[in-house]
């Protein structure tokens, strides 16, 4: 396919973004059982995400940005 590394690592974190919010994971965490700081795990599990989606983001923008030679 001819991808470069950096592709590569940018790849996996979108991958991880979009299996973390998919049916497959969400079903494992749609329970009310386990409730973490008063909130069902679901919910948790949720806003979570948010913060991840950001780091993972983050980490794909400088991966890319030091790939393309651009000094951010």
């Amino acid at each position: 396919m001819g991808l470069t590394r950096g592709e590569r690592k940018v790849l996996w974190c979108f991958a991880l973004i979009v299996a973390g919010y998919m049916p497959p994971v969400l079903n494992l965490a749609n329970r009310v059982s386990p409730v973490i700081f008063g909130v069902p795990f679901i919910l948790f599990w949720s806003g979570l995400m948010v913060p991840i989606t950001t780091c993972l983001m983050t980490y794909a923008y400088i991966v890319r940005a030091k790939e393309d030679g651009e000094d951010r």
